[in-house]
């Protein structure tokens, strides 16, 4: 026998089964009739499919129950788009839905894409033909049915945003074999008139087939004819229909239109706000302005004033008084002060002053004389006396009194020899007690 191949535990084979599939199934489309519904508190769907052969377990989960938006039970004939896939836990085969459709859907939606190729061919949905929506509508149309939640749903936004939008209603049918017709009545009534600034053409959300009055050809048409600029705001944002390509503009929802339709007035109230606050300002800094500029005139004004003036030249004939006042006490003190100066050293000049100077100096002078005289004089004295104690010493009277004489000429001469002297000369012999006169008589 041959060997067996390596085996798989039944998770890992259940888990192949799945990739495969959802790798090979993963956009399916299906048509069945549901039974076994359970719709538990986590909000996903499951139920069965089923046909004349066989069924299948599915499973919807709440994020594309809210896109879808369509409500089902047990028996009804849906058609659903979706991928194949395995609950691991129990190996099940079960098909995931993301999107639900009443049966028959399937025909209406190769009709829509028709018509749509169609009359995008024709450029009916050309961006060239778009206009631009108004900044502030004063008056605004709108075809609708007067008792569906949509109108409701515009009034009470645009009452919030913009109540001074005036609102004209133009009645029709949303729903139903009629509300082609009368939605076509109500686009034209309202271009007759021509009373709004803007028209808006809504109804709420619905299914396919509820919306389908909104892709038929002759109301696609109209609304891409309208002489007035048309805003289409039908069903919910996942809902497309040709009257939303055809329009001038197209919102996801009537809310939405409304929104868009006019400004919000909290926005407009807060630039009034801002512009009341810089009106204000404006009018404070050309307040503050003026009144700066009056009180520069009114200074202008007083300055040139004749009492101004006045009280100007007052003002400074007082400060030349002052000046004047004060140059002329400067000056006095000035002169005052030269004056005493001048006195003094004249006074110091004066022949009594140098007088009384000389006497005062000749006086000390004298003093000192006197003093030196009298030192001389005690000096001289003094000396003197030294000098005649050592004259006496030496004093010939001295030797004169022992019994000694001298004998002169009549010059003067002494005779110390007899040579000097001649026969009957006279001679003056001086003596301790006197001269005597004698006459010289030579001997041999």
């Amino acid at each position: 026998m041959p060997p067996l191949n390596p085996p798989l535990s039944i998770s890992q084979l259940v888990s192949e089964c799945r990739l495969n599939l959802e790798k090979n199934l993963f956009d399916v489309t299906v048509e069945g009739e549901i039974s076994n519904l359970a719709m538990p508190r986590s909000g996903h769907w499951y139920f069965t499919l089923k046909d004349s052969k066989s069924q299948i377990r599915c499973a919807m989960f709440k994020g594309d129950i809210r896109k879808s938006r369509l409500n089902i039970q047990n028996g009804d004939q849906i058609q659903a788009q979706g991928r194949i896939s395995v609950y691991e836990p129990r190996g099940d085969l079960q098909f995931i839905a993301s999107r639900l459709m009443p049966a028959g859907a399937g025909q209406l939606q190769q009709a829509y894409e028709a018509l749509k190729a169609k009359l995008a061919a024709e450029g009916l949905f050309d961006p060239e033909r778009k206009r631009q929506l108004p900044d502030i509508p004063a008056k605004i149309g709108i075809i609708t049915s007067p008792s569906g939640a949509a109108i409701k749903d515009v009034l009470t936004v645009l009452a919030r945003r913009w109540p001074l939008a005036e609102v004209v209603i133009y009645p029709s049918e949303v729903q139903g074999q009629k509300a082609t017709s009368s939605l076509i009545s109500a686009l034209h009534l309202a271009n007759r008139r021509n009373e709004v600034d803007v028209l808006l053409l809504t109804r709420g959300g619905g299914s396919l087939e509820d919306l389908w009055c909104f892709n038929d050809e002759n109301l696609v048409r109209a609304v891409a004819n309208s002489r007035l600029i048309c805003v289409s705001a039908v069903g919910h944002e996942i809902d497309t229909t040709l009257c939303d390509l055809a329009a001038d503009h197209r919102s996801p929802t009537p809310s939405a239109a409304a929104e868009q339709l006019v400004p919000d007035q909290q926005d407009y109230l807060q630039q009034l706000k801002q512009l009341k606050q810089r009106l204000e300002q404006a009018q404070q800094r050309t307040q503050r302005q003026r009144i700066q500029a009056l009180d520069h005139l009114s200074l202008r004004l007083e300055a040139r004033s004749p009492q101004r003036r006045i009280a100007q030249a007052n003002s400074q004939l007082q400060i030349f008084n002052n000046k004047i006042a004060h140059l002329i006490d400067k000056h006095c003190r000035n002169s005052h002060h030269r004056l005493n100066h001048a006195v003094n050293k004249l006074q110091a000049k004066t022949p009594v002053v140098r007088l009384n100077t000389l006497k005062q100096h000749l006086i000390q002078a004298d003093t000192l004389l006197q003093h030196y005289i009298n030192r001389k004089l005690a000096l001289a004295q003094h000396q003197l006396a030294q000098q005649t104690h050592s004259l006496d010493a030496l004093s010939p009277l001295n030797t004169l009194k022992r019994g000694y004489s001298v004998t002169q000429n009549t010059k003067g001469q002494v005779i110390k020899q007899k040579a000097q002297v001649s026969d009957g000369e006279k001679l003056t012999i001086t003596l301790s007690d006197g001269k005597i006169t004698a006459k010289a008589i030579l001997n041999e």
